[in-house]
């Protein structure tokens, strides 16, 4: 697209790397930042590689054609979704904006391209005191329950599994692959109401095994703001439907 062949006049590839310790296990983190790069950037990257470190035990950075754009020994913490996505931008494609990430940043850099055209339309019922929020970015409510209901300045967002909404199946990969999906149907359900996952307010996280909430909690908290992140339980459930290993509802303030 123009924006890869604009990087590319500067002498940018757009090859990024995404380096961790094995011994840490931060494996998911590494794979979810390399996922969510890759959906925001698409064609204006050459590639994206996870890559374990055989260096210094707690490395984790994120390079760009070779040039270091985030350090955990340098930062003291890990990246958030949202500044390593500025970051990388700043790199391959220095004009395209990128929509709230921006607007949460203090706003889109001089001379920054219009956000892209937002996720499908919601399909927005009234009755009574609550608003009825169903969407087709996010899998369709299949018995007795709605996406989400809006009452008020509140938003009650109905329980999230990793299913596909294009294929109507739960994603491959385990745990980790259906918390992202999980996440990602979530967040178009409360963007379909006009909000974001920063207006989250509770979020409840349902395993079917609670052995998995490390690996849950790693993709999870990659989602928010560690210091504004939205109050949470989690706990064991007998079984979830469909064979889900993970399920997340949410509250959110609009």
């Amino acid at each position: 697209g123009g924006a890869r062949r604009a990087a590319s006049a500067l002498g940018a590839t757009g090859a990024v790397e995404v380096e961790y310790c094995p011994g840490c296990k931060w494996q998911l983190r590494a794979g979810w930042l390399a996922q969510e790069l890759l959906q925001t950037f698409g064609e204006d990257l050459e590639s994206v590689a996870i890559v374990p470190s055989k260096g210094d035990a707690g490395t984790f950075e994120v390079r760009v054609d070779g040039a270091v754009v985030w350090s955990r020994a340098a930062e003291g913490h890990f990246p958030e979704a949202k500044e390593l996505k500025r970051r990388v931008r700043d790199v391959i494609a220095p004009d395209r904006g990128l929509g709230h990430i921006d607007s949460t940043s203090g706003g889109a850099p001089e001379g920054a391209k219009p956000a892209a055209a937002p996720a499908p339309a919601p399909s927005s019922k009234p009755s009574s005191k609550k608003t009825i929020i169903a969407t087709s970015a996010a899998p369709a409510a299949v018995g007795a329950y709605s996406q989400a209901v809006q009452s008020g300045d509140f938003l009650f967002c109905s329980g999230q599994v990793g299913l596909d909404p294009e294929t109507g199946a739960l994603v491959p990969g385990g745990v980790a692959a259906e918390t992202m999906q999980a996440m990602k149907n979530l967040r178009a359900v409360i963007e379909a109401a006009g909000g974001s996952l920063e207006d989250v307010v509770k979020t409840t996280v349902l395993l079917a095994d609670i052995e998995d909430y490390q690996d849950v909690n790693e993709i999870y908290s990659g989602y928010f703001d560690a210091d504004s992140a939205p109050a949470r339980a989690a706990f064991q459930a007998g079984a979830l439907p469909i064979g889900a290993s993970v399920e997340i509802e949410a509250i959110v303030a609009l």
